[in-house]
């Protein structure tokens, strides 16, 4: 029995959590800020968004801003036939 008490409370901590992070991810955080800690845990050095000079910086600034017409018309039509 409290076993099962303690299963419960487990899943409800990771429920918590998982919601938690999925509020934080949506309001409170911007998608430049998470680009540049990972860029920054995983090369090592600061992302440049302004002066693009290395070609990761290049990748990370079209990750942010390139958005590309035909697949938003394609997603549009493909949600619309669902």
């Amino acid at each position: 029995m409290k076993l099962i008490i303690k299963i419960k409370e487990i899943d409800l901590l990771l429920f918590s959590y998982d919601k938690l992070s999925e509020l934080y991810y949506k309001y409170l955080t911007t998608d430049e800020k998470i680009i540049k800690r990972i860029f920054k845990e995983r090369v090592g050095r600061s992302v440049n968004l302004e002066n693009l000079v290395k070609y990761n910086d290049k990748l990370q600034w079209l990750k942010l801003y390139w958005r590309d017409v035909q697949i938003d018309l394609r997603l549009g039509i493909m949600l619309r036939k669902k």
